[in-house]
């Protein structure tokens, strides 16, 4: 049991100290987030009326500032030092990889939709899979930018995989930082679930619910205060999230805690 806490202690600790190093670096990447979501919130309205035209053409934009956002921080997990340029050359980036787990996952949410709406034990389907989902494609994000030339289908696999073999090192920051703000503050993380897909704003699903929950516990009430507030901690938390998670997945994926051990033991 001591070995495995000071794995998982030394784990973490290098995790953090790269995070540090590469959010100096780019630290330009926090302005990324909301200058994509403005970006998505004003093609929204202009393209709604178009139908289900509109719906392809919104689902587009959100993968390529999903894309975008995710190539700014394999940049960082590279340490290169981003500058503002790269917000624009970032476009462009892993869109195709983004619709394609899109693609796959828009089945069984219409399925899952359907069930949830005419089944009488539907309600209950429609949350266990969403807690499913929540577990097992929790690392889509990082599978995109750094398992190179799969498809979608492999994603979703190495997902899965992923989970299998390093679930407790993955979801323990989680369990200790972010699931107690959102208690704290009256919240669930199954409530921001609206169904199985990925894209920006799936991206910024949790951040979003934890920086409006840490709103909430500082007694904000001011509403124009609150929303800037929420913007500006939502962010700061999706990027530094993203590259934490990012230098993390590399060390899980690239090592097991067998071979850190031993690393650990020959460094002294």
């Amino acid at each position: 049991m001591i070995d495995i806490l000071r794995d998982l202690a030394d784990l973490y600790a290098t995790a953090l100290k790269d995070t540090g190093r590469s959010l100096q670096r780019g630290w330009i990447g926090f302005v990324a987030v909301p200058l994509y979501g403005i970006v998505l919130t004003l093609v929204t309205p202009m393209v709604m009326p178009l139908g289900i035209i509109g719906g392809f053409i919104l689902g587009f934009v959100n993968a390529v500032a999903a894309g975008a956002l995710l190539a700014l921080v394999e940049q960082c997990l590279l340490a290169r030092r981003l500058s503002f340029g790269d917000l624009r050359d970032a476009l462009g980036h892993y869109w195709w990889e983004v619709i394609g787990i899109g693609f796959v996952l828009m089945l069984p949410s219409f399925v899952l939709q359907q069930i949830g709406a005419n089944a009488s034990f539907g309600p209950f389907a429609v949350v266990a899979v969403y807690i499913l989902a929540a577990v097992f494609l929790n690392p889509l994000p990082e599978i995109v930018y750094q398992v190179k030339g799969a498809n979608p289908v492999e994603h979703l696999g190495e997902s899965v995989r992923f989970i299998h073999q390093h679930w407790i090192e993955w979801f323990l920051p989680a369990a200790i930082v972010v699931a107690p703000i959102l208690l704290a503050a009256e919240r669930s993380l199954i409530s921001g679930a609206s169904g199985l897909d990925f894209g920006f704003e799936t991206l910024l699903a949790v951040p979003l619910m934890v920086a409006t929950s840490v709103t909430k516990l500082l007694g904000v009430t001011h509403p124009l205060v609150s929303v800037l507030l929420a913007v500006v901690l939502t962010s700061v938390i999706t990027f530094a999230m993203l590259v934490f998670r990012g230098h993390l997945f590399a060390a899980l994926r690239g090592s097991t805690r067998r071979a850190r051990a031993f690393r650990r033991r020959m460094s002294g």
